[in-house]
């Protein structure tokens, strides 16, 4: 039943999407295209990161594993993937910020690895037990 879900889900997600590619066509036919002035002043436009999927780094200036390394060192992922590189914000977090700058965004939601700010507190038990 989930796998159902999942391929409905899919396929709705595929037609949305070649729908809006459809109207947003420049030929001259139909023209739908979303701009900054449909949108009430003062509304921020801004992008979003998590941590363990874009920060890389995984064993520089302190970090000590987390429960998400544990998790995918241990070969659990379908593609065998870890984040000990990941997007490499973690060196790159200045050509990011002059992306989301020249693209014009007003805000940037991120998030620090927990286990580069807290390092095991007692051996054995996950740290995020103690935030």
């Amino acid at each position: 039943m989930r796998k159902m879900v999942r391929v409905v889900i899919l396929v709705l997600t595929r037609v949305f999407m070649f729908f809006f590619i459809h109207l947003s066509t420049q030929d001259g036919s139909v023209s739908w295209a979303i701009s900054i002035r449909d949108f009430p002043s003062g509304f921020v436009f801004g992008a979003g990161s998590s941590a363990y999927k874009i920060e890389g780094a995984a064993a520089e200036d302190g970090r000590t594993p987390s429960i998400w390394d544990a998790f995918t060192q241990a070969g659990k992922m379908k593609d065998k993937s870890t984040g000990d590189i990941a997007a490499d914000q973690y060196h790159k977090y200045k050509e990011d910020v002059k992306l989301m700058y020249e693209r014009g965004l007003d805000a940037y939601k991120f998030s620090i690895s927990w286990s580069r700010l807290i390092h095991g507190m007692m051996p054995g038990i996950p740290d995020f037990y103690y935030i």
